[in-house]
């Protein structure tokens, strides 16, 4: 691109900076919440594939969300231990696996959001439209997703 930059590109620029910054902060405030399980950001990807698809099979997790084998067999392992995810036999298929999250990780995740909710209402403003934001970020991601041929989480 270089040098014509339109004011929508310096825009979409900023955007992507300000998201960045902002998920680095949020990171950083950590989560003051001592029964809070602390997860990896892998393992938060895998995390939140399998809560949106509880009973997915690991193939569909490596595809999904973009990650070798090993890696996934890695993270999934680590999730078991932490008490996060279960591996149950397929129902249908009694060879393979499926996983499932557990009521561990639902209350965990429940943690994290209260969390994030209390580190960013001071610092936002109650008339802003956060609804409008979400939806642009949502449908930013589904989009970058797709193209990436990854499942958005």
């Amino acid at each position: 691109m270089g040098h014509g930059k339109t004011e929508r590109d310096e825009q979409l620029a900023d955007l992507a900076h300000l998201v960045l910054s902002v998920g680095r902060d949020i990171r950083l405030h950590g989560h003051p919440d001592t029964e809070i399980i602390e997860i990896t950001e892998l393992e938060s990807l895998v995390m939140n594939h399998v809560q949106q698809h509880p009973g997915v099979s690991p193939t569909r997790i490596c595809t999904e969300v973009g990650l070798r084998s090993s890696n996934t067999s890695a993270v999934l392992r680590s999730l078991a231990e932490k008490g996060m995810i279960e591996r149950r036999p397929n129902p249908d298929d009694r060879r393979s696996i499926s996983v499932h999250p557990t009521a561990i990780a639902a209350e965990n995740l429940r943690r994290v959001r209260d969390t994030w909710t209390e580190f960013l209402a001071p610092h936002v403003d109650a008339t802003v439209d956060v609804a409008s934001a979400v939806e642009l970020l949502r449908a930013v991601e589904t989009s970058v997703a797709a193209a990436l041929g990854t499942r958005s989480g």
